[in-house]
């Protein structure tokens, strides 16, 4: 094979690269593909997948830091073992569109940082982080393609409603499920797992979180997930 190859899917890129190489090798490669490649890439939002080797999360830094400098992309994380990432976008994709004829989507092309706050009735679709202190609230569902590290709440109803929550079905997706808070249909998320200090992380597990038996549960993404909710 070449020493290094490029494949482009949806909102993302994949690279491959001769694993004879060394580290070394394989930087001086990465800067020659991308700086000849700058005006095909074009000013993107892009997640980066290392197909066919695993690097230290420092060589990754340094890989994504040249893409960065050669082209005019805006890397927003790697993904590994990238069938079920990409399934993932696929997936939700799929689930908007199907829902467009239903009702209206909010999209959200950017992060929302500090102590940013979204509120919407309509599905809320985020193509980016939500921060620590961020809020997103939606009165149906959330669907994040970066990480959730703030607050969200989806199928929220206001204060007084005469909803019973007896059909629960809101749904929050995203590419890395770490929230301060996370509520759905009323139901509050209990994190049992100890918390460590916050940071957008290369290495990302796509996760799906969901009402079942009155408890919200959150499990990592696989094929069939939608087909179980």
């Amino acid at each position: 094979m070449s020493d290094i190859k490029v494949k482009g899917y949806p909102n993302g890129i994949i690279i491959s690269y001769n694993q004879s190489l060394t580290f070394d090798e394989m930087v001086e490669v990465t800067k020659e593909k991308f700086a000849s490649s700058r005006k095909f890439f074009g000013k993107n939002t892009v997640c980066i997948i290392f197909d066919n080797i695993s690097f230290t999360d420092e060589q990754e830094d340094i890989l994504c830091q040249i893409i960065k400098d050669n082209t005019d992309l805006d890397i927003l994380c790697v993904y590994h073992e990238n069938g079920e990432k990409i399934g993932l976008f696929n997936e939700c994709i799929r689930l908007v569109n199907d829902e467009k004829d239903k009702s209206d989507i909010y999209f959200i092309k950017e992060s929302i940082i500090n102590e940013g706050f979204v509120k919407s009735s309509k599905d809320i679709v985020i193509i980016g982080d939500v921060y620590p202190g961020a809020t997103v609230v939606s009165e149906k569902n959330v669907y994040i393609f970066g990480g959730l590290y703030g607050t969200c709440m989806a199928g929220y109803r206001n204060e007084g409603a005469t909803e019973t929550y007896s059909d629960r079905t809101s749904i929050v997706t995203s590419c890395d499920m770490a929230p301060e808070k996370l509520l759905i249909d009323g139901i509050e998320y209990e994190n049992d797992k100890k918390t460590s200090k916050w940071g957008i992380k290369p290495k990302l597990v796509p996760a799906v979180a969901f009402v079942k038996d009155n408890k919200v549960i959150i499990e990592n993404y696989s094929k069939d997930i939608f087909d179980r909710l």
